[in-house]
């Protein structure tokens, strides 16, 4: 399963990459520190949910561009296993989903923050 990577290694530009495909989000923000602001929320935004629904309401506040948050998240979480920032994994949960343990994933980014 591919893997979540969360970096600012594009111009100083905070981005969501899904590995080994074409998708790309990047988070809003005139700047790199607004960026990492959104970057936070997400990781705060992950911890209290269960289902995946509050975080599913809330990408379109955090990513530019998002018409279709369902299917933003599907393609961040449901179909990725691992969890790195930059080029360090903060979480892999082998042959189960990130959006199977939520929870645990947003405390892994925030921790890797």
């Amino acid at each position: 399963m591919n893997r979540l990577v969360i970096t600012s290694g594009l111009n100083n530009t905070w981005f969501a990459v899904v590995s080994n495909t074409d998708i790309l989000y990047k988070f809003k923000g005139a700047t790199s520190a607004e960026q990492y602001t959104q970057v936070e929320a997400l990781s705060r935004y992950l911890q209290m949910d269960t289902d995946g629904e509050t975080v599913t309401r809330m990408l379109p506040e955090m990513f530019e561009n998002v018409t279709n948050p369902t299917g933003v998240f599907d393609s961040l979480f449901r179909g990725t296993s691992s969890l790195a920032l930059d080029e360090e994994v903060v979480i892999d949960l082998g042959a189960n989903a990130l959006a199977e343990e939520i929870m645990e994933v947003g405390e892994a980014l925030l921790a890797a923050l």
